[in-house]
């Protein structure tokens, strides 16, 4: 260990002493976290265990603190109910909030377990798509994030953030410092980004928004999901956009994208909707580490352009519903 994460587990440690009036026993770093670095603190009083999770940037720890509450009470599978949040001082410089620790693992580590049984694997791959069906069934007139949707359609939402990573897409390949390949055929899906997005699209549906194995916790006994976690990016939104995650590596082995689709009404073209919002994800994700490719990049790309061969001409949008407010389901 690092003398740097050191002195951050020694300051969460002082800090959630202080707000909790116990004695910390223990603080080690969780793997994953998404947008935040997880910590898993124990203590010498109930509850026993927490888990803290520190972010560079206060909006988005304050967006996922939101979201965990708002998405805890309308989900049949449990999100971890928040604490405190910490505002960065100079004693302990840099925010966090703490959470409800929830004893599972992720479905990521417990895959291999899940899939030796198809009943069981099948038991938790139905649990995940009710819980996402449930959510999705909360609907809302605007579109963005699940605190604030402000925009009067998805394309309005997303289209402006999807430009942008094909632009510095552009920029960089220019310079050898993006996969090409990719880039050409994010600029062959570009020029029918509008039909392909817009299709089927009547209302912005709340959305979980990264919900990969990775982010599903799951008992270790009865390997069933116990909780979700990783909500910043929690939204209003086509509900479509959610099922791209769901067909990553792990996702799609667990069989989770089937799931849901054998339970929800999913647009003509989804399977080509999922393969934009990998494409332009894993984009994203290369261009924020400054990696020129990756391997889960040259798959989408090859995905993209196998289904945009496969579906040269795609339908156009539909009249958008006129509901004015959001819903949230009892």
């Amino acid at each position: 260990m690092d003398g740097r994460m050191k002195k951050t587990m020694l300051q969460i440690a002082s800090a959630v002493e202080a707000r909790m009036n116990c004695i910390v026993t223990g603080c080690r770093q969780l793997r994953g976290g998404g947008d935040g670095q997880a910590f898993y603190v124990t203590m010498n009083v109930p509850p026993f265990a927490v888990v803290v999770k520190a972010y560079s940037n206060r909006a988005v720890r304050e967006r996922e603190a939101i979201n965990l509450g708002l998405l805890g009470g309308l989900s049949p599978i449990r999100l971890p109910k928040v604490l405190f949040t910490h505002d960065a001082t100079e004693d302990v410089p840099f925010d966090f909030l703490c959470m409800e620790h929830i004893i599972g693992r992720d479905a990521s580590s417990l895959r291999r377990r899940i899939l030796k049984d198809r009943v069981r694997r099948a038991r938790f791959a139905e649990a995940v798509a009710d819980a996402l069906v449930s959510i999705h069934e909360n609907t809302c007139d605007r579109f963005g994030s699940a605190s604030e949707p402000v925009f009067e359609s998805w394309l309005a939402f997303y289209k402006p953030t999807a430009e942008v990573i094909l632009r510095r897409a552009r920029e960089k390949a220019k310079n050898g410092r993006f996969d090409k390949k990719a880039v050409s055929v994010m600029e062959s899906m570009s020029a029918r980004l509008d039909k392909i997005l817009s299709e089927n699209v009547t209302s912005a549906a709340l959305i979980h928004g990264n919900l990969s194995a990775g982010n599903i916790l799951a008992d270790t006994t009865t390997l069933l999901p116990v909780a979700f976690t990783g909500t910043a990016n929690a939204m209003y939104a086509d509900r479509d956009y959610e099922l791209f995650r769901l067909k990553d590596a792990d996702g799609e082995r667990l069989g989770l994208y089937d799931a849901y689709r054998s339970k929800a009404k999913v647009s003509h073209n989804c399977d080509l909707k999922c393969a934009v919002y990998r494409l332009w994800d894993e984009a994203g994700a290369c261009i924020k580490s400054g990696r020129r490719t990756t391997p889960a990049l040259r798959a989408a790309a090859k995905e993209a352009k196998r289904l945009l061969e496969e579906n040269p001409n795609q339908p156009g949008g539909e009249k958008k519903d006129k509901s004015m407010s959001c819903e949230h389901q009892p």
